[in-house]
């Protein structure tokens, strides 16, 4: 989908191991999560919510965690989406899993 995607979080070449993982909210109000333990992306690493799971202008508490071979989003607390990695990208052959979380205030699309 073509628009405007606002960052919540990112890291790009994560401890220099070329691991990367991207969290953002899509132009229709949805969450994104995207991670790679090689640095590249594709549609096996990919996690987005339905649209419309935040509202312009209202805060909302907002957490993507990857651990192992599942991804998850949370909203104030409630998971939201789920999803299993691609067998290529599953974090499990790492040390260390990703997980990351964000505060985001006053949200609002163009």
């Amino acid at each position: 989908e073509r628009g405007h995607y606002a960052a919540i979080a990112a890291d790009w070449n994560e401890d220099g191991e070329n691991r990367c993982w991207a969290f953002v909210v899509t132009p229709r109000g949805g969450l994104r999560f995207d991670v790679s333990a090689d640095g590249r992306f594709s549609g096996g690493n990919k996690l987005e919510t339905a649209p419309r799971v935040i509202e312009p202008n209202r805060w909302y508490h907002v957490a993507a965690v990857s651990q192992g071979s599942t991804s998850r989003i949370f909203v104030n607390g409630h998971q939201v989406a789920e999803t299993r990695l691609a067998p290529a990208v599953s974090c499990a052959s790492r040390p260390r899993s990703y997980s990351r979380a964000a505060l985001v205030c006053s949200v609002s699309r163009r």
